[in-house]
């Protein structure tokens, strides 16, 4: 028995009966706080994506009309184009060419707060960049051989920048979406270019956007809530699905989609 002079007596059952309740209801608020948490974090990311469609609009104005390609030969892509009109700072064009970004450089914009990790392991000073650009090699897009909303450098004979005005479906075509993953990988850093090819590389065991890397292990799908990534599209609206859903890959699949990775209508 747990009691004093001046205060009603409690019995060590009672006591343990009001710490079992206590114990019961942090068991179910636990989850619900921890989903709220995992929402918050995917608003966050969203508002980074919304922000960078924001830039991708004034790079249009500015440009003619042209899209960032995503990849350029060397450290250089579409982040180190919009850098500018992220609020960083400019820097001089060869050093781009040259180097990912330094953490001092890093833009938080380009890191989702549910990333597993902030840093490459490679490289541990080099800021990760939790979104990619969907691109095909600019020779296969101008033979209609593929189609992307970018992108990246082969052929030096055929144009390296889309125009945004040959988007046939502005609304349903991504532009950007969201990549995490942990291990021994170095393609996703700040200042080079993220840029991936279809679903299965980027939500897939080990894809890197580029390539399947056993070294690497894919997150993408913990990032957020229901296994939902966020979504880009050119006209700068965000939604949220599962890579693979048939929203996303349309007609086609993770391996060869259709849907909203082409910029064609009804597919």
């Amino acid at each position: 028995m747990i009691c004093s002079r001046q205060t009603k007596c409690f019995t060590l059952i009672e006591l343990l009966v009001v710490v079992a309740i206590i114990g019961i209801l942090a068991s179910l608020l636990l989850p619900s706080l921890k989903s709220a948490r995992g929402s918050a974090r995917q608003v966050s990311c969203l508002n980074n994506q919304k922000n960078i469609g924001t830039a991708l609009a004034l790079y249009y104005d500015d440009n003619d009309g042209s899209i960032p390609y995503a990849y350029y030969p060397g450290a250089y892509g579409w982040d180190d184009q919009l850098r500018t009109y992220l609020s960083g700072d400019n820097i001089d064009h060869a050093t781009l060419v040259a180097t990912t970004w330094t953490a001092a450089q890093a833009l938080d914009v380009l890191l989702c707060p549910s990333a597993k990790e902030q840093y490459n392991q490679n490289i541990p000073d080099r800021p990760r960049n939790s979104y990619v650009m969907p691109a095909e090699n600019n020779g296969w897009i101008a033979w209609g051989l593929k189609d992307r909303f970018s992108t990246y450098l082969v052929n030096a004979n055929e144009a390296l920048n889309r125009k945004i005005n040959t988007i046939a479906d502005v609304s349903g075509t991504i532009a950007l979406t969201e990549i995490d993953l942990t291990g021994n990988d170095s393609t996703l850093t700040q200042g080079s270019g993220g840029m991936v090819f279809h679903p299965e590389l980027q939500a897939g065991p080990n894809g890197n956007g580029f390539w399947a890397n056993p070294n690497a292990t894919n997150t993408t799908l913990d990032l957020h809530n229901k296994e939902k990534v966020n979504f880009l599209l050119a006209d700068g609206h965000v939604e949220a699905h599962h890579p693979y859903s048939g929203v996303v890959v349309g007609n086609g699949n993770p391996t060869d989609p259709a849907g909203m990775w082409t910029t064609a209508a009804g597919d």
